[in-house]
């Protein structure tokens, strides 16, 4: 028994190589092509990811440089108006102080002028006693 080769094995082959070609057509090339799309979608969106991450990272450091240039402003005004604030103060402390200056100026001279007159006061009253003293002393 040996094996024969007839004509159905090569119209079996012949089928098999069209189903080969027909699968090829059919089911092997969409597959490959539905891959490489993903694929290239896929790094697509991977590269538009990088893109936005370094976008928001620009946009990050931006920020990050306003607000420093902004507290920085603040800092500088608030610096500012406390200056004036403290130059304020020290300009009605100094008027303050020269106005009680002058009111005590004042009233020191009002005390002096009292004082005098209460001396002049006691000093007549003494002569007028003086008087009356010497006048019952000696009897006129």
């Amino acid at each position: 028994m040996g094996v024969s080769i007839n004509i159905s094995v090569f119209i079996q082959m012949i089928g098999f190589l069209i189903l080969l070609l027909l699968l090829n057509i059919i089911l092997y090339k969409p597959i490959l092509s539905t891959i490489r799309k993903r694929r290239e979608e896929i790094n697509s969106l991977k590269e538009e990811a990088t893109r936005l991450m370094k976008e928001a990272k620009q946009k990050e450091e931006t920020y990050n440089t306003h607000i420093s240039v902004v507290e920085e402003e603040a800092r500088k005004q608030y610096e500012e108006k406390v200056q004036k604030a403290f130059r304020e103060r020290d300009k009605l402390v100094s008027e303050k102080n020269a106005e009680i200056r002058e009111k005590l100026v004042q009233e020191e001279m009002k005390v002096e002028i009292s004082l005098r007159d209460e001396m002049d006061l006691v000093e007549n009253m003494a002569e007028e006693l003086s008087k009356v003293a010497f006048s019952k002393v000696v009897g006129k």
